[in-house]
């Protein structure tokens, strides 16, 4: 875990997804008691293909119940 990596994750959020305010707002309150960010190092296949990730991301939180087994 990065020290304090919470305020990373913020701030990447705010940079990529300022209408997430949801989450912006999850992270802000929690202050990183429970939230972290990982660094994670890894290595790809030279023939692996690659995808545009902030694609995936919906700018919109959409209220869902959890799924429990």
């Amino acid at each position: 875990m990065l020290a304090d990596g919470w305020h990373y994750w913020r701030d990447w959020l705010r940079l990529v997804a300022p209408a997430n305010k949801v989450e912006i707002q999850a992270l802000d309150n929690d202050a990183g008691r429970n939230f972290c960010y990982v660094r994670a190092i890894g290595y790809r296949r030279a023939n692996a293909k690659l995808f545009d990730p902030y694609l995936t991301m919906p700018l919109e939180y959409t209220n869902k119940p959890l799924l429990l087994d």
